[in-house]
């Protein structure tokens, strides 16, 4: 939420530092998660000032240019101008030397002493948009006459200088979700803190109404759902642009201006808290009725959109048709326009959990929806419609006309509030005194109950505020909680989530593949219906109330956010893209559910970058598999591997450690890279942490060097094309587990000279052993052994 410091400062004049304003607001739990520096004018005209035009000739050597003399109040200078419409007598905006003007664009443009076409300048009379004020490059400004020269322009055009602070407000502060608001916790903590101020409440003194301009009746057919609504119609007014004054405090807070109708009403929402509607009066038939509209399905409102609208809706109607969805957003046929004569004004207070419902049905959230949903105070509305009422006769003249109103019956809320209870929540005491002076500061009336307790009456608009503990913690926040005494006895044990051993294994695991040049990705753990189909929906946990239909699942694969990012970055040309997630997924398994953690890694497009030096890139899958050992060599027990080949992998490997899978991996299937646009292969693999966890290293232990020498014996096999070089290494490794310490392809060959289905792989076989040097006898043997294996499980020939 943004706070305006200058808005705020209006209801309470202190001369208190922006920065200290910051730190009073964190200090009473309006968080202020950071602060800006608002100019309304970029650059704030610095040394832009009114000069006099005292003399204007036609240049000597230019037909379009002039040459004037002009007085800055103090200092005439020489200026060549190029605008048509400079004359002498003329008051005008004059950029003098040194200053920096911004265009609307943000442009910069630094004025310099210069010479055009032989004459001397000296600064430079602007246009609307060389100021950075408007968009009109006609001519230059040409100011009321009766400005003093060397005035400076900021001052003219009302150049409003700011702080706006971002406060990240909790959702039960209501009432602090506007400058009022704001202020008032403010005007409480400086109270109890003896600082001078002068509390500054808006008039509503000049309101008056004329009877020639009747009210609009209204009609509530359902009063459970309205607290108040008040409705008032003025008469014959002006639609135009908003004064400076009023855009730049729209704009200050990101508000973008619209009328000056409009502009009142959002000002108003923002100034006091209380969302207001203008409807164009001709466009209502007869009166108001507030109602849950049944025979209509469809209404158009005033952003264009046609939204669809059921029995439980309540609208605010006329007597032929739907005119607003209450709470949420006017219709599109009543707005307000350019041609508007007579507005209708609305002020109400609607049931929140209708407008919550209504709001997340038709998926909208706006700035009035956003305060009814979480309370507003039903007793300021009749203050609001009086202050609109007067501001638009101001800016836009009109008739008012008298107040139609609905106020239901406000129930006192009354709570008391015993002293040692206080003492027991704090743990320190405060004293009565202090207690009733920081209640009665913050608008609650304070009566004693006893020696013992009070009774509170609290404000309407402290719709959080109804429990005796609501009332401690009010006492805390303008007491302080800095000077809350922590007990020396205060102890409380942390449960370890994630021993270090595991955190270290994943910064290490981190580390590696950031080193292999992948990125860590962070997607969200809310899925989709249809994204959790890919896996198995059926197994997938529904959330019970979601923010809307694409979010309504806990996902139970990484697979479908790590598809759309790629999707996303391969959309805008980003074809070679290496990702990590450490993340997880949850299924549903019978009555309970599960959580498990997992790493995906994905590999898609080129392995190294395009280069003159660079003939053809390394195999991506033997690639992605040298990663994968790298990552987990000497962190991990030994793992065996087999190979996949379902409905999620083309092909691939599979890690097991006793019997347990730790990690997956190959090409994905095409029908799954089909259903987000994926054109190019792609290898995606899993790592179970929760499994793996169980058989990580503590310490890697250290074996001396081989004292003996490897033996090296290569086979040339004629093998069907089904079988990949996984096969091969596997059933080595099962024939001989002692001496084998190595398998390795070195050679691929297809061709005609082969029979049809044939490939060939030349395969080394490395041997050796701890204790002594082997014998070729040895070794030979070994590779029959290895032979026959091959040649009976894979029918694999010696060429």
């Amino acid at each position: 939420m943004k706070i305006s410091y200058n808005w705020i400062n209006q209801f309470l004049n202190t001369n208190i530092p922006h920065i200290k304003v910051s730190e009073m607001l964190t200090s009473i739990g309006l968080e202020v998660e950071g602060v800006e520096e608002f100019c309304s004018v970029k650059g704030g005209l610095k040394n832009v000032v009114v000069g006099e035009v005292l003399s204007c000739k036609k240049h000597p050597n230019a037909d379009r240019l002039k040459v004037t003399q002009v007085n800055l109040g103090g200092e005439i200078v020489q200026i060549v101008c190029g605008a048509p419409n400079v004359d002498k007598d003329q008051k005008v905006a004059v950029a003098t030397v040194g200053s920096i003007l911004y265009d609307p664009k943000g442009n910069e443009l630094k004025i310099k002493k210069t010479v055009i076409r032989g004459e001397e300048s000296n600064g430079m009379i602007c246009a609307e948009d060389e100021l950075g004020i408007g968009d009109s490059h006609d001519g230059i400004i040409v100011l009321n006459n009766k400005i003093n020269p060397g005035t400076p322009c900021s001052k003219v055009f009302e150049v409003e200088h700011d702080y706006i602070f971002n406060i990240g407000l909790t959702p039960n502060r209501a009432d602090a979700m506007s400058h009022m608001g704001v202020a008032r916790d403010l005007k409480a903590l400086l109270s109890y803190n003896k600082v001078n101020f002068k509390w500054t409440f808006p008039e509503i003194t000049k309101f008056k109404f004329d009877t020639i301009n009747k009210s609009i009746p209204i009609d509530i057919q359902e009063p459970k759902l309205v607290d108040a609504y008040h409705g008032i119609s003025i008469t014959n007014v002006s639609v135009k642009k908003s004064p400076i004054w009023l855009q730049n405090k729209l704009k200050s807070i990101d508000i973008t201006p619209k009328n000056n109708i409009v502009d009142i009403t959002n000002y108003i929402l923002h100034e006091l808290g209380q969302p207001l509607h203008a409807f164009d009066a001709k466009k209502i038939n007869k009166g108001i009725i507030v109602k849950k509209f049944k025979s209509q399905k469809k209404f158009k409102t005033l952003d264009g959109v046609e939204r669809d609208l059921d029995e439980n809706d309540l609208m605010i109607c006329d007597h032929k048709k739907p005119l607003c969805i209450a709470g949420i957003i006017g219709g599109e046929e009543s707005s307000v326009g350019d041609k508007t004569k007579d507005v209708f004004l609305e002020s109400a207070c609607f049931n929140s959990i209708s407008v919550r419902k209504s709001a997340k049905k038709i998926g909208l959230n706006t700035d009035a929806s956003f305060r009814f949903e979480r309370g507003v105070d039903p007793e300021i509305g009749i203050y609001a419609i009086k202050r609109a009422a007067i501001l638009i006769k101001e800016l836009a003249g009109g008739i008012i006309g008298q107040i139609s109103s609905f106020q239901q019956k406000i129930k006192e809320k009354k709570v008391v509030l015993k002293f040692d209870y206080i003492d027991k929540i704090i743990g320190q005491e405060i004293s009565k005194s202090e207690i009733i002076e920081i209640l009665t500061s913050l608008d609650m009336i304070v009566k004693k109950n006893g020696q013992d307790s009070l009774k509170v009456l609290i404000p309407e608009y402290r719709i959080d505020v109804y429990r005796p503990a609501d009332l401690v913690e009010e006492i805390l926040r303008i007491y302080g909680y800095n000077k809350i005494k922590i007990s020396d006895k205060f102890k409380s044990n942390f449960y370890d989530y994630e021993s270090k051993t595991i955190y270290n294994f994943k910064e290490n695991i981190a580390q590696t593949l950031v080193n292999y040049g992948f990125y860590e990705s962070i997607n969200n753990s809310i899925s989709s219906p249809k994204n959790n189909a890919i896996k198995d929906n059926e197994k997938s946990i529904k959330i019970i109330n979601p923010m809307g239909a694409e979010l309504s699942e806990l996902r139970n694969s990484l697979i479908p956010g790590c598809l759309e990012l790629i999707k996303f970055n391969s959309n805008r040309q980003i074809k070679n893209i290496k990702i990590f997630e450490f993340g997880k997924i949850y299924k549903r398994n019978k009555d309970n559910f599960t959580e498990s953690k997992l790493l995906s890694i994905a590999l898609t497009g080129n392995i190294h970058e395009e280069n003159w030096n660079l003939k053809e890139q390394p195999d991506i899958f033997f690639y992605y598999k040298g990663i994968i050992e790298t990552m987990l060599t000497n962190k991990i027990k030994y793992w065996e591997e087999k190979f996949i080949k379902n409905e999620t992998f083309q092909e691939g490997l599979e890690f097991n450690i006793d019997g347990e899978k730790i990690f997956e991996f190959g090409f994905l299937n095409k029908n799954l890279l089909d259903i987000f646009s994926i054109k190019q292969n792609l290898i995606y693999g899993q790592l179970y942490l929760d499994t793996v966890s169980k058989y990580l290293i503590d310490k890697v232990i250290f074996k001396s060097i081989p004292k003996f020498p490897i033996v090296r014996r290569d086979f040339s096999l004629l093998l069907n094309q089904d079988i990949n070089f996984k096969h091969i290494e596997t059933l080595a490794q099962l024939t001989e587990k002692n001496i084998l310490k190595k398998v390795k392809l070195f050679d691929v060959y297809i061709g005609e000279k082969l029979p049809d289905n044939k490939k060939s792989y030349g395969v080394s076989f490395y041997f050796q052993d701890q204790n002594k040097t082997l014998t070729d006898h040895h070794v030979d043997k070994v590779m029959e052994k290895i032979r026959i294996k091959l040649s009976n499980e894979i029918g694999a020939e010696i060429r």
